[in-house]
């Protein structure tokens, strides 16, 4: 082979090893290998000004949890129904920050208030995660993406 062949190759792998993300968000729900990651930035459709992009990915890796923020590959088509559905090719998960008082990490707060004070069905987005050390504790503000109702909930910062 060429150096120039190799080269090129090379080049190649690194262009196709650098693809963006499908969608990036956070895992919102999780039902044993799916996942439900919507994303926290809306799009402007033109049918509705703030659309949340939202996907329920299979194959996702069994140690991923709610609350944690992921960037997702698709493998595969995806159904185009509301959450979509797909096969998730490639999860990385975007490390949290424990901000400073805090006992809980952003996404472990996050968990929280997903897992023992979830609001009414629909599929929700984060709005704002914030820790209020004064009240020692989270506020976070999550939307549901179908009626635009915004919920605030409140978690303690004790594990």
């Amino acid at each position: 082979m060429t150096k120039k062949f190799v080269f090129s190759i090379g080049i190649l792998l690194i262009l196709v090893g650098c693809t963006s993300p499908d969608i990036t968000g956070y895992i919102m729900d999780k039902k044993n290998n799916e996942i439900l990651v919507v994303a926290t930035e809306s799009e402007d459709t033109g049918e509705t000004k703030e659309f949340y992009d939202a996907v329920w990915a299979r194959d996702a890796p069994g140690d991923v949890k709610i609350g944690e923020q992921v960037d997702v590959w698709y493998d595969g088509p995806i159904a185009e129904s509301y959450p979509g559905q797909t096969s998730a090719g490639r999860v990385d998960v975007i490390p949290s920050s424990i901000l400073e008082g805090a006992t809980l990490s952003d996404a472990e707060a996050l968990n929280k208030a997903l897992t023992q004070q979830r609001p009414e069905n629909g599929t929700l987005t984060v709005r704002s995660i914030s820790y209020e050390a004064d009240q020692d504790e989270w506020s976070i503000k999550l939307k549901n993406t179908i009626h635009d109702d915004e919920y605030m909930v409140r978690v303690n910062d004790k594990q």
